[in-house]
């Protein structure tokens, strides 16, 4: 294991692959020097070298691989959008995040170690993605004036029902609440049913 033949931008991206390859199969825990010089046939070194750090790495790692902040920009509407627009927008939103944190188990290591353990790098991604989420919050805000519907929270308990039943389904293989969304049909039902509650709760009174 050396770094001899220098290419530091391939070396670079192999480091950032071979993060994202142990997130998706152990999580953020085992990640060092050591291991990802061995995963890429290099010296440990190596990340010092190019990144500064593992801390550095990671870092760099999660900037590139976390999709909320771009999802969020992606759906952005402008000030003037109507309620049937921001309406959709959200529902989009969420049946997309679903959709994308099924298929993306780097997020889902990237997601549990947010949830399970104390980390400024974590907790700087959080208040980036918290930031870009309140523009589109901001949006809501005329619609459910003096309804007594508060739509953050409502947005909060749907982002936590996305979250678990696909951890759920990954690593216990077993249902909640009946439903098991490995399983194409309760996989469906679950995306329907995210959409079928923000119109339930955009039409309260």
């Amino acid at each position: 294991m050396s770094d001899r033949k220098w290419d530091p931008e391939g070396t670079k991206m192999q480091l950032l692959k071979a993060v994202g390859e142990m997130m998706a199969e152990k999580g953020h825990r085992g990640i060092n020097a050591t291991a990802l010089g061995l995963r890429i046939n290099r010296h440990r070194t190596a990340v010092k070298n190019h990144f500064g750090s593992v801390k550095g790495l990671l870092e760099t790692y999660v900037r590139l691989a976390d999709y909320w902040k771009p999802s969020l920009e992606k759906f952005m509407l402008p000030e003037t959008a109507s309620d049937r627009e921001v309406k959709e927008m959200f529902i989009a939103l969420m049946q997309t995040s679903f959709d994308l944190f099924s298929q993306n188990r780097e997020m889902q290591g990237i997601i549990l170690w947010q949830v399970t353990e104390e980390s400024p790098l974590m907790y700087r991604t959080s208040v980036e993605r918290e930031k870009a989420a309140a523009a589109l919050l901001a949006l809501t805000d005329r619609h459910f004036e003096g309804k007594g519907v508060n739509f953050r929270a409502v947005m909060c308990i749907l982002l936590s029902a996305i979250y678990y039943p696909v951890w759920h389904a990954r690593y216990n293989k077993s249902s909640v609440a009946g439903i098991d969304i490995n399983k194409e049909q309760d996989y469906k039902a679950l995306r329907e049913t995210i959409g079928y509650l923000i119109e339930l709760v955009w039409g309260a009174k």
